[in-house]
């Protein structure tokens, strides 16, 4: 444990830091995160739902079955609060939530992963916020027991006024663990991990096992949260705060890495500026300068600016900025569902949703590189709020109600995701049009991109493509293409693209088989395909679209997309030949 400084020289130290530029500040003397990227699972990189003005188990079913009756994409839910009957006491409420063991089973039998929201702060009675309240006295039991730090010192929060669990005693994790055992032993899949732990006091307190400096207690609380439910659900998840500037101004990071397997920025109003989509991108920003991967936002934002409406060019550009982040997080206040919007924008948001399901395998693929040293799945790049992810995509976000925008494009060819005829080649700067129903996303030439497509939705494929991984590739006669793929169960798979005097040679090696289909972006259709496998060289029959429907082996190309198709053999290793 690190001793603390006296409550004198934190506050000077924290003078000199709020007197800074811009008002922006840290807590003093914490050291740098050196810890690795804990492992996300492949579904939490899927679409995840919520809402917080009912807050009832019907509430949680009219999410999942809009999504199922309007085809939409849905991984996971959040029970968020109130579901307890008193704040972090683990009993369900049964007036909101009559039979919360018969909805998790049932919703992990339409493959949907249920989400609990958590603080480490237990209230004294009358002070529940909007909670029903409990007839057992758990703030006094606990401070009785000595499991509160600061000798359960109360603070105020958002959801009432109550003491920190002590992370430092043992026997206070223990009984905590139980309580949370309640209802992880019932099956739920991970926890919504809210901030109050930055509310320990900024000067520092105590616990059982000495003093404790606020960004310690923050570790403690959001690493023994991920590992206990990673002891009872090993395949769960903690949802957790990796920046959060808001009007703090409080530059400094939440979550350390090993316990950030998802993180969020949230808490915005639905505006354009300050307060709304502005801050989510400073904080987007801050968070991959901390070197953090897998982050998201609350689309559209959390919360009403001046009435209950959601501006509708604005949930639309918040979606479609999402699709192309990690986490997707669709909910908060006010109307999030998106078929209660017109026709136009719900076809935009479901084909936005889909291409981001899509899109699982390539983020878990960065997030597994990350995870094992690799550098974080994305940067800053050049250019007014834009980044790149991996090697792969360059990615503009639209900060303001307009449908044009000037993009600086780093060195290479740069090719326009939406309408593939449109090529940028950098370092260069140009002026796009971006229809509502488009986003400046580019896709530099020379990729692999690894997709999970089950329908057309995402314009990746069809519903024959189901059961198949669809690797996205852009060949470049100048470069090799080369990515890693991992896949959860399997391993990895070395993928690459190389042309040479014409022909396109794609090469699969390693551990990963089953059903493969090649999307290869080519100008023209080919001359033949050959597929070398198991010491064969072997060419390719042509299929008409029945037959590819039907799944046949074979190549197709489409003239209209300039994609050449080609679907492989359930098999390992193989090189596949596209003559001109």
């Amino acid at each position: 444990m690190v001793r603390c400084k006296s409550a004198a020289a934190v506050f000077i130290t924290m003078l000199g830091v709020l007197c800074g530029p811009a008002g922006a500040w840290e807590h003093p003397d914490v050291p740098a995160d050196t810890s690795a990227q804990a492992l996300t699972p492949q579904w939490a990189f899927g679409v995840w739902m919520w809402e917080d003005d009912v807050n009832t188990q019907a509430a949680i079913y009219d999410i999942v079955n809009g999504c199922a009756k309007h085809d939409l994409p849905l991984s996971a839910v959040i029970v968020d609060s109130p579901w307890e009957t008193a704040y972090n006491n683990f009993e369900w409420d049964r007036v909101r939530y009559p039979d919360p063991q018969r909805m998790i089973a049932d919703l992990h039998q339409r493959g949907v992963r249920v989400m609990m929201w958590m603080t480490p702060c237990i209230n004294v009675p009358g002070k529940q916020a909007d909670a029903r309240g409990s007839d057992f006295d758990l703030y006094a039991f606990a401070k009785d027991k000595g499991y509160l730090a600061n000798g359960g010192k109360t603070i105020k929060w958002w959801k009432g006024e109550g003491g920190f669990i002590d992370y430092t005693n043992p026997e206070a994790v223990e009984w905590w663990h139980g309580l949370m055992d309640r209802v992880l032993l019932m099956g739920t899949d991970g926890w919504k991990v809210d901030g109050a732990a930055e509310r320990f006091p900024w000067y520092g307190g105590y616990g059982k096992g000495g003093p404790i400096r606020v960004m310690e207690y923050v570790d403690l609380y959001y690493r023994d949260t991920y590992n206990h439910l990673r002891r009872r659900n090993p395949s769960g998840v903690t949802m957790v705060r990796s920046v959060d500037i808001g009007e703090s101004g409080f530059t400094g990071r939440h979550a350390p890495f090993d316990a950030a397997p998802i993180t969020w920025f949230g808490d915005q109003e639905h505006r354009w500026d300050k307060n709304g989509l502005a801050d989510a991108i400073q904080d987007q920003f801050l968070a991959m300068e901390k070197g953090y991967s897998v982050m998201g936002t609350d689309i559209a934002g959390y919360d009403r600016a001046h009435d209950a409406r959601i501006p509708r060019s604005l949930y639309v550009r918040w979606l479609q900025w999402s699709t192309f982040l990690p986490f997707f997080l669709n909910g908060g206040h006010d109307e999030h569902r998106p078929w209660k919007y017109d026709r136009e924008f719900f076809d935009i948001y479901r084909r936005f949703a889909w291409t981001h399901q899509e899109l699982a395998p390539y983020w878990y693929s960065l997030v597994r590189k990350r995870h094992d040293g690799g550098p974080p799945a994305m940067k800053a790049a050049p250019g007014a709020w834009q980044y790149v992810i991996g090697d792969q995509f360059l990615v503009a976000i639209m900060n303001k109600d307009e449908t044009r925008r000037t993009v600086t494009f780093p060195e290479g060819d740069w090719i326009d995701y939406f309408d593939n005829a449109k090529i940028y080649h950098g370092p260069s700067e140009a002026e796009v049009a971006v229809a509502m129903n488009r986003y400046p996303v580019f896709i530099r030439r020379g990729s692999i991109i690894p997709l999970d497509v089950v329908n057309g939705y995402g314009d990746h494929g069809d519903k024959s493509s189901a059961g198949a991984v669809t690797l996205d590739i852009y060949p470049d006669p100048t470069r090799e293409a080369a990515f890693r793929w991992w896949d959860e169960k399997a391993g990895q798979t070395e993928l690459s693209c190389a042309v040479k005097q014409g022909v396109t040679r794609v090469s699969l090696s390693g551990a990963t088989a089953g059903p493969r289909i090649l999307r290869v972006l080519m100008a023209n259709p080919p001359h033949g395909v050959r597929l070398a496998a198991a010491g064969k060289l072997v060419p390719l029959e042509e299929l008409d679209r029945r037959r590819w429907e039907a799944r046949a082996v074979g190549w197709r190309y489409e003239a209209a997309d300039r994609r050449l198709w080609v679907r492989l053999p359930a098999e390992g290793n193989m090189v596949v030949e596209v003559e001109p």
